[in-house]
C-alpha cells in the first residue's frame, strides 16, 4: 500500500506541475519525494492510508504546498522554476498541511 500511495501522490503532483507549466529542480523534486514518503508513512502508522477522506485531504494539502512553493518562486523572481529555496521557505512558514507537517528540511 505504501508504494502505491506514494506513487499516486507523486503522479498527482507531477500532473499539477505540468498543468501549471512549472519547472522543478532536481533538489526540490528530491525533497518533495522525501516529504511524500514521510507523509505516507505517517498515514500508515496512524491507520489512515486506506481512508478515502484522508487520501483526499493529503492530496489537497500537497496541491496547497505546490501552490505555496509557486508563490515563493514568484516572490524570489525564479518563476516558473520551483527550486529548493522555495521548498525550504514554505517549510519554514510552518503552515500545518497534514500529513506533511513537521517534516524536517
Amino acid at each position: 500500500m505504501s508504494y502505491a500511495l506514494k506513487q499516486q501522490l507523486a503522479n498527482e503532483i507531477n500532473s499539477q506541475i505540468s498543468l501549471h507549466d512549472l519547472q522543478i529542480t532536481s533538489e526540490c523534486e528530491h525533497q518533495l519525494e522525501r516529504m511524500i514518503g514521510i507523509g505516507v508513512e505517517k498515514m500508515i502508522i496512524g491507520k489512515f492510508a486506506d481512508k478515502l477522506d484522508k487520501k483526499v485531504l493529503a492530496m489537497q494539502n500537497l496541491f496547497r504546498f505546490l501552490e505555496m512553493m509557486e508563490n515563493k518562486s514568484r516572490e524570489s523572481g525564479c518563476y516558473p522554476i520551483i527550486d529548493d529555496e522555495a521548498f525550504k521557505a514554505v517549510m519554514l512558514d510552518g503552515i500545518p498541511l497534514w500529513p506533511f507537517s513537521c517534516v524536517s528540511i
